[in-house]
């Protein structure tokens, strides 16, 4: 750097006149800044933090000489240049964006300044200024900077330590060094522009230092002595986190510190190292005071904080059912809380209260958890939660068929399919329920399966109650309004008694009264207790829908309700009599084979063998063995003969319960005119065979022109005939009724064709297929 000086400058006293630097309105330091040479040869300029220019790199151009001057006459002559004094100004409102003097950035070092000088000179005889000469040049301003040994980063030092402080741009090379906290830090002056800093304990000082002779002062420069002094929050509010920091460390050259809790099951701190941390309560914790450490490779310190405990939410129990209520209670906060549940579809919870009771519902829904939460209504994050269970039982699976022993009757789907029972007609994971079937007027059982949830379900009271039926169907099988049983579970939870056994239910009525196939109804399932004796009813899930059946009594030969046979009733024929013979609704025996005789008469689509009277599904005259599935079908074709159309009838009727017998009679005879199975009014039923060939012959006729049946087969019960080929007779006679008004005696040649109740024989179907 270049010290200016002023060699020919010769009287001290004119270094008294000041040299005037006018800055522009819109220059940082702002007014008229006043720089003052000082006194004595040799003195430089100095600009310091109050505007002072104190130093220029470059001298300033020599005065003209004397010669230059002029007379005031215009003449010429001796002149001399008066070197007593002459005018410096820095016009500042010439410089350009490079003359900004920013001292209020402590970054700046140096600006340029453009400088306008002038000389005065003056005239050999008259002594007085005739002619003013001037000159212009730049000039750099400097400004003393002050650095430490880390290159500006603060120190980290344990007390008794030292180190090395610079000073830069200095005017004269002697300088003044001050510190502003001298019981944290003292500076002596080394000589050329360095200096020792003494540190006597952890805090904060400014060094500063200063031209010794012009007072020019640098920028102050910060230390900071010693690294582990915490300071921030003494407190964690409830549910909230608070930042410790290290109160004098910072910038890249700072050490790391190492944080750590005394107490973790209190709070903790997040990072452990780094110069500052998050400290943050244990969520469990019930509070108190921690304290939390923070140490460097000099230093280390302790701050106290106080952890306010956080709500804790608890309950007897860790569920809750729909319907019922759970006392919860929250301890910690100021004890004023706003609760509130994550679902509420699922439970409800009173709310501004410290005790308070969640409430279960929906629990014939899928099962899911719900959050309960408490919030301190007077400190928005403390809050703390618990999770429950919605009490999630439900039925899984439903068996009414359960084997030997079942007051359910057990079923097949035909001759030659199975239903698979092994987890019962219903079950809740999906597919198609299997039918059930049950005797009229008969208090019933079945068996059912559950799912629960949570483990701490251990028992509960179920009812079970049919809804109403669908539209479109009709009738209704009630388990009455007390079928109740209680449902034992295992420990963990899952099906009840680990899904092997069953839990059995007993109907409070009866199955309907009458013969009837009952769809879309649905079963919906209640409870009344979860390890009490609450007796409210609330709803569980619904098990339907499931086709029920009901027949009047258990089927009868040669049908077999013993499990496994393929003479198990058969939902197909079940069918067959209900929906196509209208069997819906009988509640008498006598009604249902009415409709099975009319059906099998007039609308099953059957004609008799005009042309020999064969059977076609019978397997003889005695009944035996009867190919039902095929006679449903029609598979072998729709002729058929008496034999057939007597088992059709046995056959339908014991399947609904009916001891409906099988009669043989041989002789039959001449017939009366009467409704001939798919053939209408005939007294001449093997016609084409005859040589009238007329369905109705003359009332009198005989063989050859007319013909009669040789025998007979028709059905009787409790005394009564029924007979789908010929009649029909829907038990409205007597046998001797029936034969009377069925067989024609009318003369001697048909009456010695003519049997008489002394020729009926009783056959069965020993066998169904």
């Amino acid at each position: 750097m270049k010290i200016f000086n002023v060699p020919h400058l010769k009287n001290p006293l004119h270094w008294g006149l000041a040299l005037w630097i006018l800055i522009a309105a819109n220059h940082p330091l702002g007014g008229t800044v006043t720089i003052d040479l000082g006194a004595g040869d040799g003195q430089n300029l100095c600009l310091n933090e109050t505007g002072y220019l104190y130093a220029f790199d470059e001298d300033p151009p020599e005065p003209p000489d004397a010669s230059s001057c002029c007379k005031d006459d215009g003449s010429t002559g001796s002149w001399s240049l008066d070197s007593t004094f002459y005018h410096w100004y820095d016009d500042l409102t010439q410089v350009g964006d490079n003359a900004i003097l920013n001292t209020s950035s402590p970054g700046w070092k140096h600006a340029e300044v453009y400088i306008t000088y002038y000389w005065s000179c003056s005239v050999d005889d008259s002594n007085k200024p005739q002619n003013i000469s001037s000159g212009e040049n730049w000039f750099n301003v400097e400004q003393i900077t002050v650095t430490d040994e880390r290159g500006g980063a603060p120190f980290c030092l344990s007390d008794g330590a030292g180190g090395y402080c610079y000073a830069d741009g200095a005017a004269m090379g002697s300088y003044s060094w001050s510190s502003s906290n001298t019981d944290v830090c003292d500076v002596s002056d080394l000589g050329g522009g360095t200096a020792w800093m003494s540190f006597y304990k952890r805090g904060k000082t400014t060094i500063s230092v200063s031209d010794a002779n012009l007072g020019c002062e640098a920028d102050p420069h910060q230390v900071t002595i010693g690294g582990a002094a915490i300071s921030g929050d003494a407190s964690i509010p409830c549910g909230e986190s608070i930042m410790l920091h290290n109160e004098y460390l910072s910038g890249s050259g700072a050490p790391t510190l190492y944080w750590t809790s005394e107490n973790t099951s209190i709070a903790t701190v997040s990072p452990e190292e780094g110069p500052t941390t998050k400290v943050t309560y244990v969520k469990d914790s019930t509070g108190g005071t921690v304290n939390i450490r923070a140490e460097d490779v000099a230093d280390k310190d302790v701050h106290q904080v106080d952890v306010k405990p956080p709500i804790k939410v608890e309950a007897s129990q860790e569920w809750v059912a729909a319907g019922w209520k759970t006392v919860v209670w929250a301890t910690g906060g100021s004890g004023s809380y706003a609760w509130s549940s994550s679902d509420t579809s699922k439970a409800v919870v009173a709310t501004n209260e410290s005790v308070a009771y969640v409430c279960g519902q929906n629990m014939s829904s899928s099962l899911k958890d719900v959050q309960i939460s408490a919030k301190d209504q007077n400190e928005s994050s403390c809050k703390g939660s618990k999770d429950f269970s919605v009490a999630g039982v439900k039925v899984t699976h439903i068996n009414f068929d359960y084997g030997a022993g079942a007051p359910a009757i057990h079923l097949r789907q035909d001759y030659s399919t199975a239903y698979n029972l092994t987890n019962g007609e219903w079950a809740a994971a999906g597919g198609s329920a299997i039918p059930v079937c049950y005797p009229t007027n008969k208090i019933f059982s079945f068996k059912a399966r559950f799912a629960v949830q949570p483990s701490g379900l251990t028992n509960a009271i179920y009812r079970a109650t049919m809804s109403p039926v669908a539209a479109g169907s009709s009738g209704s099988l009630s388990l009455g309004t007390n079928c109740y049983s209680t449902v034992s579970f295992p420990t963990g939870g899952g099906e009840s008694d680990g899904g092997t056994n069953w839990t059995m239910f007993s109907s409070a009525g009866t199955a309907t009264n009458c013969v009837l196939k009952m769809t879309g109804g649905q079963w919906q399932w209640q409870m009344r207790g979860f390890n009490t004796t609450v007796t409210t009813n609330v709803n569980m899930n619904v098990s339907g829908p499931i086709t029920v059946y009901t027949i009047l009594d258990t089927p009868a030969s040669p049908w077999e309700n013993t499990v496994g046979s393929q003479k198990n009733a058969w939902t197909k024929a079940l069918d067959f009599v209900m929906t196509s013979a209208s069997c819906n609704g009988d509640s008498t025996s006598g009604n249902a084979l009415r409709h099975i005789t009319q059906y099998l008469h007039a609308g099953h689509g059957l004609t008799y063998d005009i042309n020999g009277g064969r059977r076609k599904y019978a397997e003889n005259n005695f009944g035996g063995r009867m190919n039902l599935t095929g006679y449903i079908d029609k598979s072998d074709g729709n002729i058929i003969n008496c034999y057939d159309q007597a088992s059709g009838i046995c056959s339908l009727g014991r399947l609904l319960g009916i001891p409906i017998n099988y009669r043989y009679m041989s002789p039959f005879g001449y017939i009366n005119t009467i409704n001939l199975v798919g053939e209408g009014n005939c007294n001449n039923p093997f016609y084409p065979l005859s040589t009238s060939n007329l369905k109705i012959a003359g009332t009198d006729d005989v063989n050859p022109v007319r013909l009669g049946f040789g025998n007979h087969a028709f059905a009787e019960f409790d005394g009564r005939i029924f007979d789908a080929c010929a009649g029909p007779s829907l038990g409205t006679q007597t046998e001797a009724q029936y034969i009377a008004d069925t067989i024609d005696t009318s003369t001697a040649a048909e009456a010695a064709s003519a049997g008489t109740t002394a020729n009926i024989s009783p056959g069965t179907v020993s066998d169904i297929q």
